[in-house]
């Protein structure tokens, strides 16, 4: 699930890159509203919209440059992108 956030908030960022470990350190805040939303039927839309602007401002990679020099995107990776 904690995979999936950084992903969704990736790609509702156009390609910005987001960090899963930031995500996944910062889940459980954003976890606890969205199933409220769930049960309670109603909100979901607005919860999942805070949720993406909280993760694309608190989450993002701290240093892609360097990851692409001696980090995990060294190998070739690339980053999933938006457009």
């Amino acid at each position: 699930m904690k995979r999936y956030l950084a992903h969704a908030a990736q790609r509702v960022g156009h390609g910005a890159p987001i960090s899963t470990r930031r995500v996944a350190m910062r889940a459980h805040l954003l976890l606890t509203d969205l199933v409220a939303a769930l049960v309670k039927g109603r909100g979901l839309r607005k919860v999942w919209q805070h949720a993406m602007e909280y993760l694309l401002v608190n989450a993002g990679r701290s240093n892609v440059p360097r990851d692409q020099r001696i980090g995990r995107l060294r190998s070739g990776l690339v980053l999933v992108g938006g457009d």
